[in-house]
């Protein structure tokens, strides 16, 4: 749920883009890079554990959102034995943040729980640093997602960048930060945010993914801006745009047919925004089934917010 005075429901915060079928981030032999050879065990262990959750990455997140959901819960519920093995190693609490952030219902106090146990493991420095994305960016969208100190999102996401701010840390933390002002409906912020979610779509090495979804991004911010503005058609027409430049992926071989999360939310939330337009939610989801061919069906957890 939202903090009071947020527009409607959870806002959703997505991680970095994906070209093909949606990847949860690096598996853990990826994402953990062990400096030394201090204290290893640990870590293996972790890794041998989670395989299971690695290969589902690997070949692809199920289609539902029924079955996202599921996977999140069990990898939450695998995530209470590793923190009761290692409460003070940062790498154990990774999981946990990145499955509280993709649930859509879980209690507040589960997610400051975990936020408060894994900035203490930060403090012990047990010499592993993660290829991945930084830990207080998960902390961040966890509490965007859930309505959680939201006061808090800012200086953490500049902490996490101030670890490491190349293009992709920094696009992340733009999702971030675009959802918290949707969330509080900060209309100035969310002027700024569309300037730097302009410049970029511009910048220069990207794939037609990336490009693609940082432009379908910027649209739907736009389309929020509108929405607290009062101004209707531009609500409408930001929208149509967000869904015509949007991202298709094509499955790859042997992966699960998948729709791309990002794409989900913009269908969640642009639902939402058509209705309070004053257009019937059916025609919105006749006018999505006919862009590219592509039916994108409306996830029950993100649309009854």
């Amino acid at each position: 749920m939202l903090a009071a005075g947020a527009a409607s429901g959870a806002t959703p915060v997505s991680g970095p883009e994906t070209a093909g079928p949606e990847r949860a981030g690096p598996s853990a032999r990826q994402e953990a890079l062990v400096e030394g050879e201090r204290d290893q065990l640990p870590i293996e262990l972790y890794r041998r554990e989670r395989v299971r959750f690695d290969r589902i990455r690997t070949t692809g997140l199920p289609a539902s959102y029924e079955a996202r959901q599921a996977f999140w819960r069990a990898l939450l519920e695998a995530s209470d034995r590793w923190i009761a093995r290692w409460p003070e190693r940062e790498f154990a609490w990774r999981d946990r943040l990145q499955a509280l952030a993709e649930l859509s219902e879980v209690a507040p106090g589960l997610v400051e729980q975990a936020a408060d146990g894994a900035l203490a493991a930060m403090r012990e420095d047990d010499g592993i640093r993660f290829l991945g994305d930084d830990t207080r960016l998960r902390i961040a969208r966890a509490y965007v997602r859930h309505g959680v100190r939201l006061g808090e999102v800012r200086p953490l996401l500049r902490a996490a960048l101030a670890t490491r701010s190349d293009d992709r840390a920094r696009t992340a933390a733009l999702r971030v930060e675009s959802a918290l002002a949707i969330a509080e409906q900060d209309i100035e912020a969310l002027r700024s945010l569309l300037i730097r979610l302009r410049r970029g779509i511009a910048a220069p090495g990207l794939s037609a993914a990336e490009r693609a979804g940082r432009e379908r991004d910027y649209r739907l911010a736009a389309a929020w801006l509108s929405r607290f503005a009062g101004r209707t058609d531009a609500v409408v027409e930001q929208l149509q745009r967000a869904f015509d430049v949007r991202p298709v992926y094509r499955k790859r071989p042997g992966a699960r047919d998948a729709i791309q999360p990002q794409n989900e939310e913009l269908h969640a939330q642009g639902r939402r925004l058509w209705t309070w337009s004053g257009r019937a939610p059916e025609a919105w989801d006749a006018w999505v089934g006919e862009r590219r061919g592509f039916q994108v069906t409306a996830s029950r957890g993100a649309d009854s917010k």
